[in-house]
């Protein structure tokens, strides 16, 4: 609240005429243009959006079917521009008055469309979904004396959840510690756990995958299923900048030896929707 508060005291004494520039309509589209560049400036981090804060409110946060996490980012600044007009001295009371009154319709407008939306997609049939995290230290989790132990772990904590009859079982990105599909000892591992339990998992591992004339290393999940296929693969397309991949390094290659050890990914290129039995919880 008080960050929100500085924000708007700087933008209600902002030099700019506001008959011109209606500060309740600058701001908020200034704001959310500065999420979309940190979200795709170099592939980008598309994290702590301000529209995250809202997901406790699920009526409010349906609006974003339309407009994206950009049009709750957008209504949550415009409200607080607005607010901060009634509190700033000097604001002019008329203006300050009817800007709540436009905020305060865009909420409602926001939550009603929620209200009426939430029916239309709710489902009867519930899915239990079991997801791991075994947090494994950065240090270990390439190191080959540490796989079976990485492994070990992740299989206790797949088995315990089994426990409570999920239709799936997630893991996080990346935690398979090898090549699954190519490491026959490590896929077999991890086919043979989906099997013990009778149920899919959906596990986060890195795939090397024939790009043209080079092999090129893909950041994927890929659905196992209690039969042993894996035919169901995602490679994650928006990659993170300087933690997967280094920006510039094909035409820079010595950008490598100015940082520490950063992954070298290539982005995926298509979208996938995985499609599994569903057992009723």
């Amino acid at each position: 609240a008080l960050y929100f508060a500085l924000f708007g005291l700087f933008i209600s004494t902002f030099p700019l005429p506001t008959s011109h520039f209606p500060l309740l309509i600058v701001f908020p589209a200034v704001w959310v243009s500065l999420e979309f560049l940190r979200s795709h400036l170099l592939s980008g981090l598309g994290w702590n959006l301000l529209a995250y804060s809202q997901t406790t409110w699920p009526a409010l946060v349906q609006m974003a079917d339309v407009t994206g996490a950009w049009g709750v980012s957008y209504l949550i600044v415009l409200v607080n521009v607005a607010i901060t007009g009634l509190l700033v001295k000097g604001h002019p009371a008329r203006s300050a008055i009817r800007h709540t009154v436009i905020a305060v319709g865009c909420v409602l407008l926001a939550v009603g469309y929620g209200t009426w939306r939430i029916p239309q997609v709710r489902s009867p049939q519930t899915v239990r979904v079991s997801v791991m995290q075994g947090n494994i230290p950065q240090e270990e989790k390439w190191d080959d004396a540490h796989r079976e132990d990485i492994l070990a772990r992740y299989a206790s904590l797949t088995e315990t959840a089994a426990d409570t009859n999920p239709s799936l079982v997630v893991w996080p990105e990346t935690s398979v510690p090898g090549y699954l599909g190519i490491d026959e000892a490590l896929t077999q591992q991890v086919i043979a756990l989906s099997r013990a339990i009778e149920r899919p998992l959906l596990v986060g591992a890195p795939i090397p995958t024939i790009d043209g004339t080079r092999v090129t290393l893909r950041n994927s999940a890929v659905l196992v299923d209690p039969a042993g296929t894996l035919e169901q693969r995602y490679d994650k397309m928006h990659l993170v900048p300087f933690g997967e991949f280094v920006p510039g390094d094909r035409v820079f290659p010595w950008l490598r030896n100015l940082l520490p050890p950063i992954g070298d990914f290539s982005p995926g290129r298509e979208y996938t929707v995985f499609t599994t039995e569903v057992r009723n919880s």
